[in-house]
């Protein structure tokens, strides 16, 4: 398997992932306005934070595809990749993104601006109520058992990896 087609596998696991986190986020929003709908708009906030940072991070993975040889532990599991996106994300990676992507631009600065129009206290109740709904663990079963599914799909792809020399 040569790195293009690696690296087209591995956009498709994490694409996977990330329609998996939306779908337990729908799950989220469902069971807190099923108890709370007159919260209807700080969860439609939420939700829009919500799909921006996975926009983020579809673009921070795509940079690192580009970006980071597949030798590094970075590609370790899903795990590793998404630690890196979040708490291992530096502020070079920012700069260098930030400066070359305008869709990248874009996503940040909705963000901010998402961010800054929610108030995340009004959900405080709701959320402590929806993860008491059996529907709740349900949802975060079902998570679970994808990731681990997209997990064991990485460790198979990684399993067929270009050689380093080639990478």
């Amino acid at each position: 398997m040569g790195r293009a087609d690696t690296v087209k596998a591995l956009g498709e696991i994490f694409d996977s992932y990330l329609a998996t986190k939306r779908g337990l986020a729908a799950d989220m929003d469902r069971l807190v306005l099923k108890g709370w709908p007159d919260r209807k708009s700080a969860v439609q906030a939420l939700s829009q934070v919500t799909n921006l940072v996975m926009e983020c991070e579809m673009l921070r993975f795509e940079y690192l595809l580009n970006h980071v040889s597949l030798g590094s532990p970075i590609w370790a599991s899903l795990e590793t990749i998404t630690q890196k996106l979040h708490t291992g994300w530096h502020p070079s990676d920012e700069k260098i993104l930030t400066d070359a992507n305008a869709a990248y631009r874009d996503a940040v600065k909705k963000l901010e601006a998402a961010e800054r129009n929610r108030n995340p206290a009004t959900l405080d109740g709701p959320f402590k109520d929806a993860r008491r709904d059996p529907e709740f663990g349900m949802a975060c079963d079902a998570f679970a058992k994808r990731s681990n599914e997209l997990d064991r799909e990485f460790r198979a792809l990684r399993i067929k990896w270009p050689e380093p020399s080639s990478l």
